[in-house]
């Protein structure tokens, strides 16, 4: 078998890669293993499975093998000449370490009171009420009106991927001021709410539709900056290339989020899914701002979403 694939030389090459490393990682499907996780991953780990079935994924000639799992198991499987407790246990203190001391803060969050359903028979946008949700929250957290990415795809265009727009507005200020206004009767919150979904709606459409400006400004700084053409003012204030959150709904038919680490020093990233009877958040920060935390920021989304709805039944 080796001399057979030795005939194609990429395949010579690689086979020369694998023989002379000292480390290889394995990468295996899930568990395929109805015992409990505690004896089905050992038995994978070391024999590949209860049929062998990942058995062709290890290299026994390796003085070390780490093995990562579909499912998020890991092991090092390795040779004691080599690569003693000792050492391994540095190792793995070591990744343990790199884990845990970067600079983005996580969180998953999963609101589970409504959802999609509820906002649809409102005849509002779930994802222009989820926006307002969260920048509401946002207002709080941080004490001053935020700056919000959204994001939009454009994937209906030949090599369209997605585009930014700016998801704060006039509409999405004044829905944030009167919300928390003690002179704002509920009837004027719930109709500042409604103005402000709309708009978010409205701008997100144009934005899929192609008359998203922002991508298209970065470009002109892109060419002034490559050209050494002097750069403009406006590139140089805080409102441009700068936001304090950036939100985007990735959508899933499952109870599952994505995570992305923020967009810039010091602010929120959310990515959200909106389920029928539930939303989930998947929520990051950088840790050297210490005055930006993701449970303080889930603790206001819930709160935001939970008198969100409050008013819309109330005036309904």
């Amino acid at each position: 078998m080796d001399a057979q694939l030795r005939r194609n030389a990429q395949n010579a090459k690689s086979l020369e890669a694998i023989n002379r490393a000292a480390l290889v990682v394995c990468l295996d499907g899930g568990v395929a293993d109805a015992e409990p996780y505690e004896v089905a991953w050992p038995r994978q780990v070391c024999r590949g499975g209860p049929n062998a079935e990942h058995a062709a994924n290890r290299w026994w000639d390796k003085p070390v093998q780490v093995i990562v799992g579909e499912d998020g198991g890991s092991a090092l499987v390795y040779d004691h000449t080599a690569f003693d407790g000792t050492v391994m246990t540095g190792v793995t203190n070591h990744c343990y370490d790199y884990a845990y001391t970067g600079d983005t803060e996580r969180l998953i969050y999963q609101f589970p009171n409504y959802g999609k359903k509820f906002i649809q028979s409102c005849n509002m946008s779930p994802d222009g009420y989820a926006q307002m949700a969260i920048q509401l929250a946002a207002s709080r957290t941080i004490g001053t009106p935020v700056m919000v990415y959204g994001t939009a795809s454009t994937r209906q265009f030949l090599h369209g991927r997605a585009t930014v727009y700016y998801s704060s507005s006039e509409d999405s200020l004044s829905f944030c001021r009167d919300f928390d206004s003690p002179l704002s009767s509920r009837a004027e919150k719930e109709q500042s709410l409604r103005k402000a979904v709309e708009r978010c709606k409205q701008d997100a459409v144009s934005a899929a539709n192609g008359l998203a400006v922002y991508r298209m400004v970065y470009g002109l700084l892109s060419i002034a900056l490559d050209d050494g053409i002097p750069i403009h003012p406006f590139f140089k204030h805080r409102v441009f290339g700068r936001a304090d959150l950036t939100a985007s709904q990735v959508n899933l038919q499952c109870d599952g989020c994505t995570f992305a680490n923020p967009s810039f020093p010091g602010s929120y990233m959310v990515i959200y899914n909106i389920r029928p009877e539930s939303f989930i958040f998947g929520l990051s920060c950088s840790k050297s701002f210490p005055e930006r935390n993701t449970t303080k920021f889930k603790d206001a989304i819930e709160k935001a979403l939970t008198e969100l709805r409050e008013c819309v039944d109330k005036c309904r």
